[in-house]
């Protein structure tokens, strides 16, 4: 039997997804109402999800 998949953060997927379509982290930032920091620690949390 298979293992249930860790349900996604949606936060964490709406930041990828607008900085996929911005292609820039400050301007995702700006899109999303958020610091620049905050959507740098958002895709560092991204990247320790997809490594573990």
């Amino acid at each position: 039997m298979s293992r249930p998949a860790d349900p996604v953060d949606s936060y964490l997927l709406r930041v990828l997804v607008t900085l996929v379509s911005e292609r820039n982290v400050s301007r995702t930032a700006i899109r999303l109402n958020q610091s620049q920091p905050a959507i740098s620690s958002a895709l560092g949390r991204v990247n320790s999800n997809l490594t573990s």
